[in-house]
């Protein structure tokens, strides 16, 4: 749930394939990393029955599930799991892909984002010669966090883009009779531009970045993908991000969830609308069918050809 990043289960995410569900990755601390599955291994059974998904898995919590798991040996093995909860959060990471180039992987700019965790992670990284920000299945999140990250990288003397609500549009009407669904205009007229919360600690990043994107690529990390492409020449390599743009806010509602609504438009610097549109990579790269840990990476191997070439 969005309030606290918990769920109930036993904490694996999956791929289906005709074997059963392709077992990508394990949450840690969660039922199924403490019983010993890991990525790689194939659920072929659940409860003794050979049709499996994710909504056999799923239960109310304190129930047991039993699922049966095929390893890289072929050998097989029954496994009794009390789904409970456990937290969804992942961590910022940073990895050295070779001794000049870093990776520093975002996965949400929501509540769960951690600012001073990013920022020693880019105390880490302020040495490097290449940097690759991957931004790959992020979806999006707060107007404060993605600005505090864009913050490594532009100075808040640069504009990023514009948000355009209602407000900006009368103000415009009023002040430049112009046409209120040419939002390009819009943007270039209005003072009110988007910009880098600049780090209090470490100073802009010197390196040469590269971004990684894909379509689950969302809202605050199109803008950030695109900010950077823009501020700093970065190149942006995956596949085309979701379009999915506007800022929104939150209300509570009832039983625990909340509602999400519209309120603002956004422009890039160089007048392009991204709602609807997403970003286009430089480079397009595309996302493998299967994800595990430790598998080729093509976008990393792309983004380190790319290095290579510009040195």
């Amino acid at each position: 749930m969005m309030e606290n990043g918990e769920t109930v289960g036993v904490g694996i995410s999956s791929q289906r394939t005709p074997e059963g569900l392709l077992v990508t990755r394990t949450i840690p601390d969660a039922p199924a990393e403490r019983g010993g599955i890991v990525a790689g291994d194939v659920v072929i059974a659940v409860d003794g029955k050979s049709s499996v998904s994710g909504a056999a898995i799923a239960g109310k919590e304190g129930s047991d599930v039993t699922l049966t798991v095929r390893h890289a040996d072929k050998s097989t093995e029954d496994y009794i799991l009390t789904r409970r909860k456990y937290s969804t959060v992942r961590p910022e990471e940073l990895t050295w892909i070779d001794k000049d180039t870093a990776k520093l992987t975002i996965y949400s700019f929501d509540y769960t984002y951690k600012p001073d965790r990013v920022e020693q992670l880019m105390k880490e990284a302020e040495e490097s010669k290449n940097l690759i920000l991957d931004l790959r299945d992020n979806g999006g999140g707060t107007i404060t966090n993605f600005r505090r990250l864009l913050g490594f990288f532009v100075a808040p003397s640069k504009p990023i883009g514009t948000f355009i609500d209602k407000r900006m549009v009368d103000d415009y009407l009023a002040a430049a009779k112009g046409d209120p669904k040419d939002l390009a205009k819009i943007a270039e007229w209005s003072p009110r531009k988007l910009r880098a919360i600049a780090s209090e600690t470490l100073p802009v990043y010197k390196g040469r970045v590269i971004v990684l994107i894909n379509g689950i690529s969302g809202s605050a990390s199109e803008i950030v993908a695109a900010g950077l492409r823009d501020a700093i020449g970065a190149t942006v390599v995956g596949t085309k991000s979701a379009g999915a743009v506007l800022v929104s806010q939150y209300i509570q509602a009832t039983n625990g969830f909340m509602f999400q609504y519209p309120v603002s438009d956004y422009v890039t610097i160089h007048g392009n609308r991204l709602e609807g549109v997403g970003v286009t990579p430089d480079v397009i790269v595309s996302d493998p069918k299967i994800h595990l840990p430790n598998s080729p990476d093509e976008a990393v191997k792309k983004a380190l050809e790319l290095f290579a070439k510009a040195n």
